[in-house]
């Protein structure tokens, strides 16, 4: 019957502000090919959201109108709205189905006659210059890809440019080099931000924020699992991490607890003892961005930082000292980096090729900055996948999951000879070479390893390996390995695998007694895993998570 039909369906495009932008002629006239007006409370008002929270990146979108004549554009941004997201941190800012309901609701609400629309998107950045990150310019990209869509990204540091402005021309992203600010408007916009998130259903209060997750925080302290502490606790209520009436609840409980139970008391004092030596993460923690939210490893000497992910030829180098950022190729990709006690960089690839380079330059432009390949050497007789990779004076040293290599070195004036590979059992159940470069290192190689319940200290002597010093390791740390140490001063910094975040103690040299845990939690700021952990040459200590560099 259906078939039987003919008549013509046709789309018909839904007319929008955006289909027809205004003439040019309704502003100023302009000699350049775009020109960028922001009113002063859409500027200002994204400035009060970056500083609201200068710990993690906020973001919205710019609401306004766009003119056009021939070739020429303009963007006027008459507007800001503020927008929630719970896909966001200190390295990243992501649109998600919160924002878009808040975006619809408050577009609904631009009355009918005023032909204002999206014209673009905003987010912060904690530390460093306004740039646009390759996540920033994916997401630009799949969501703003006219060429009237502009990007801008808000500095948070007190002496960061204010902003920058981005758009694309010709399929590029390019930075606008200068604006127009109108500083008569006034809207008051980031007061009317209540309003936008009750329109969508949301709550000022933020309900998917950072919330603790006590009973995983009690076991990192030592709290036994099946003990009277955890028992009042529920296991799906995570507190939040304000504390505030659950902080409460619980203390009452734990009270109550050991006032029925002397089991209970004897795990309030261990807990007490612990809290003692306990400290959160981020804020025993220094900060620095140094971009790439994805997972990377680090490689750090003096003031500059190598972020990479093993297997990519894109490695980013930082200047710690004022985050500035540059993008550099390596050929072949490295899957592991080290530098040497000059500051020289080495690379190991798949291949197990070992790439030396000569660094050139100080890193205050592009141009400056120029790694040359200076020496190619294929490792033979390595057996299983590398996971550690270090450069001593006289020997490179190696780490699969069980075994150990060291390949000798021996240096006369600018090169570097290889001598054959010598290989071995690594000597505890979990080791990770420790990363003690700097003006007070051993001249011998050391591993910190964990065998059973005991924290363990070998140090490499002429063809083995001697166990220096071992301290019993207290509950739950005796249940995770350690994967990464670095020396720091009289104290030794070991990063456990907890099989979520990662847990870092501090370890004195001589004796291995924990002196302090640096706590992680997911209710906390830092919520994402370390995945980068080594010292600096000069005594310093240094881990990344998502984008973020820090260093105690």
């Amino acid at each position: 019957m259906l078939d039987d039909l003919d008549f013509p369906i046709e789309a018909q495009r839904r007319d929008l502000p955006q289909h027809r932008p205004a003439d040019l002629a309704l502003l100023a006239e302009q000699d350049s090919p775009f020109r960028l007006y922001l009113h002063d409370d859409a500027l200002n008002g994204m400035k009060r959201h970056a500083a609201l929270d200068p710990r993690n990146e906020v973001g919205g979108v710019l609401i306004g109108r766009h003119y056009q004549r021939g070739d020429q554009l303009a963007v006027v941004v008459r507007e800001h709205l503020p927008v929630p997201s719970r896909s966001r941190g200190a390295a990243h800012f992501e649109f998600d189905e919160l924002s878009t309901r808040a975006i619809l609701e408050r577009l609904d609400s631009i009355p009918g006659h005023v032909d204002e629309y999206v014209v673009g998107w905003y987010h912060s950045h904690v530390s460093g210059r306004p740039f646009m990150s390759v996540h920033d310019n994916i997401l630009h990209r799949d969501h703003f890809g006219q060429p009237w869509h502009v990007s801008c990204v808000i500095g948070v540091e007190p002496w960061a440019r204010p902003a920058g402005f981005w758009r694309l021309v010709d399929g590029e992203l390019e930075e606008i080099n200068g604006y127009v600010v109108d500083m008569a408007y006034k809207l008051g916009d980031l007061d009317r931000h209540t309003d936008y998130l009750d329109a969508a259903g949301l709550s000022e209060d933020d309900p998917w924020g950072p919330a603790l997750d006590l009973p995983a925080l009690l076991r990192s302290l030592g709290v036994p699992p099946g003990g009277r502490l955890l028992g009042a606790i529920p296991e799906d209520r995570p507190m939040p991490a304000d504390g505030g009436l659950d902080t409460v609840r619980f203390l009452v409980q734990a009270a109550q607890a050991a006032a029925k139970d002397p089991a209970a008391v004897d795990e309030l004092s261990s807990l007490s003892d612990r809290l003692r030596l306990a400290r959160s993460f981020d804020r025993a923690m220094s900060r620095r961005l140094v971009g790439g939210w994805i997972q990377r490893r680090i490689q750090v000497h003096g003031h500059i930082c190598y972020a990479y992910l093993p297997g990519s030829s894109h490695v980013i180098r930082t200047r710690t000292s004022d985050a500035q950022i540059w993008t550099l190729t390596f050929t072949p990709a490295p899957r592991l980096l080290a530098h040497s006690e000059d500051g020289a960089l080495w690379a190991l690839t798949a291949q197990n090729q070992i790439v030396r380079f000569s660094t050139e330059g100080d890193g205050e432009s592009d141009e400056d900055v120029e790694l040359n390949a200076v020496q190619h050497v294929v490792l033979h007789g390595i057996t299983g996948e590398v996971r550690q990779f270090m450069v001593r004076p006289d020997a490179l040293w190696l780490l699969t999951d069980a075994s150990w290599y060291q390949v000798p070195l021996t240096r006369m004036d600018k090169t570097v000879t290889f001598g054959p590979v010598v290989a071995g059992v690594l000597p505890a159940q979990d080791c990770a070479l420790l990363d003690d470069r700097g003006p007070k290192a051993a001249t011998a190689a050391a591993l910190v390893g964990r065998d059973g319940d005991r924290l363990q200290l070998w140090q490499y002597r002429g063809s083995g390996w001697n166990c220096a010093v071992e301290q019993r390791l207290p509950t739950p740390w005796n249940e995770w390995r350690p994967t990464h140490a670095a020396r720091c001063g009289s104290s030794v910094f070991v990063l456990f695998d907890d099989g979520d975040l990662g847990q870092l103690g501090r370890f004195d040299l001589h004796s291995l007694d924990l002196e302090l845990h640096l706590v992680r939690n997911r209710g906390m700021e830092s919520s994402s895993p370390i995945t980068g952990f080594c010292g600096d040459g000069l005594g310093r200590v240094y881990a990344f998570a998502e984008g973020v560099l820090y260093r105690v």
